[in-house]
């Protein structure tokens, strides 16, 4: 198949049908995290298990799956990203069959927390940064929404899932749940690389490229060219901590206070619902009408507001507004991530900054749920854990405002730069005219001495000059 070309694709196109084939592999990557509760309850009764033990499934697997991140970034340039994508979903769907063999626990932290999980991450980074290939213009509205399905995915999977337990058991479920993930293979197939990517590549290759690429894995020149990418970077930290802390104990909070069973999935269907609108923010970065950073950050303090405001939403119809605004403040943030990233060290280093952040989003994803079950455990109350997730979500804001400062005095730096080159020219061309001046004058008063010798005339000063 041919490569596409990049004045017909750039900003549509072919763009769009990649968005497509980004936003289902996205959805059977990130939003499936979601929809796997049906599962972990099904399971969780079959195994007699307690409800720690099940969620170290999640947890372990949420992990392993951002962890992988700059393993990703190398893979991606290597390979590129549709061999990458294809590999990906081959190999998770064997995980998924494997785990309807599983005979405990243990097998599913395995099968699904340490080999399915981690695969899936794999195809996460060169998703997300093969978008940047097809699109400058309207790249932040070609970003949210190939992050659309991760919202509408964990709602409809859900109800799937459900149904296919219902009716088959777990096992079968999970066998269902693998011809599902099997599409990632197909969504890959309509990842072609642009012309201008293919010849990169094959300029790398012949330049011994395979070395360098290799390199990627452990290159850490990103954090000393790019300061503000670091700032950003150390905002995830926190922010996965909040998001998982708050977000993941949505239902059991519901529970807690009262509601039903159904009361409480209906709220997690709210938060992902608000969530999908929340991601169709991209134009109004694309026309320049608010600035990514702004937004970013603006999200996640309305965020820590409405975790910090918990206590007073203890109702159904206030639960359901906590999560509907808590849930379309996480759908503006998590896109913004690539976002962020291609501004600051540009498309070239996209998807090796993205495996970075998700790297360090893992470390915030590994300890946020055992936290907050801790402080519940301490306090008997769901509200703590809300409180510090507000507290860590108002930490993430904090941090971002070093991105302007850093920013703030580089330009200063440049305006200085700039008008000492300018005094610099202004001297030049002050120092030039008096020079050609006194050039003029003293050819001048030649001329002038030499007509008044005797018997010299114009071939003799010809000879002389």
């Amino acid at each position: 198949m041919k490569p596409t070309s990049d004045r017909k694709d750039l900003d549509g196109g072919w763009g769009w049908v990649v968005v497509f084939g980004s936003s289902i592999t996205l959805m059977l990557v990130v939003g499936i995290d979601f929809a796997l509760g049906p599962f972990f309850v099904e399971l969780q009764r079959y195994y007699q298990a307690t409800s720690a033990e099940i969620s170290w499934i999640m947890s372990l697997g949420s992990a392993l799956k951002l962890c992988v991140g700059p393993i990703a970034g190398a893979l991606s340039r290597r390979f590129g990203a549709r061999i990458v994508v294809m590999a990906v979903g081959a190999l998770s769907t064997i995980g998924y069959l494997s785990c309807s063999f599983a005979t405990g626990i243990v097998y599913l932290y395995i099968s699904y927390g340490v080999f399915t999980a981690s695969i899936l991450g794999v195809a996460f980074a060169p998703t997300v940064s093969l978008i940047g290939e097809y699109f400058e213009k309207k790249y932040a509205l070609a970003n949210g929404m190939a992050f659309l399905c991760t919202g509408i995915g964990g709602f409809v999977l859900t109800l799937i899932f459900q149904a296919a337990i219902d009716h088959y058991g777990w096992r079968g479920a999970y066998i269902i749940l693998a011809g599902i993930n099997s599409q990632i293979c197909v969504c890959s197939a309509l990842f072609r690389p642009p012309t201008h990517r293919q010849r990169r590549e094959e300029k790398e290759v012949e330049n011994g490229g395979n070395t360098k690429v290799g390199r990627k894995l452990l290159d850490i020149s990103l954090f000393r060219e790019f300061p503000t990418y670091t700032v950003v970077l150390a905002s995830e930290w926190p922010l996965a901590v909040a998001l998982y802390a708050t977000v993941v104990h949505l239902a059991p909070r519901a529970v807690f206070l009262g509601m039903t069973a159904n009361q409480a999935a209906l709220i997690v269907s709210v938060f992902g619902i608000t969530g999908t609108f929340g991601r169709l923010h991209g134009f109004l970065i694309d026309k320049n009408y608010v600035s990514a950073i702004n937004l970013y950050r603006s999200s996640i303090i309305v965020a820590g507001i409405t975790s910090a405001c918990s206590p007073f939403l203890t109702d159904f119809p206030g639960s359901m507004v906590h999560g509907a605004i808590l849930g379309f403040c996480v759908g503006v943030y998590l896109p913004l991530f690539s976002v962020l990233f291609r501004e600051i060290v540009g498309q070239e280093n996209l998807v090796t900054a993205f495996g970075y952040g998700t790297a360090v989003m893992a470390a915030g994803v590994l300890i946020a749920p055992p936290m907050a079950g801790w402080i519940f455990d301490a306090t008997g109350d769901y509200h703590n854990p809300y409180y510090a997730g507000g507290c860590f979500f108002f930490v993430s804001a904090l941090i971002t405002v070093a991105k302007n400062i850093i920013e703030l005095k580089q330009s200063k730096r440049q305006e200085e730069t700039k008008r000492s080159e300018h005094a610099c020219e202004s001297h030049d061309d002050n120092t030039n005219p008096v020079e050609n001046n006194s050039n003029v004058v003293s050819t001048s008063l030649t001329v002038e001495n030499t007509q008044k010798v005797p018997g010299l005339n114009d071939s003799n000063i010809e000879s002389i000059a």
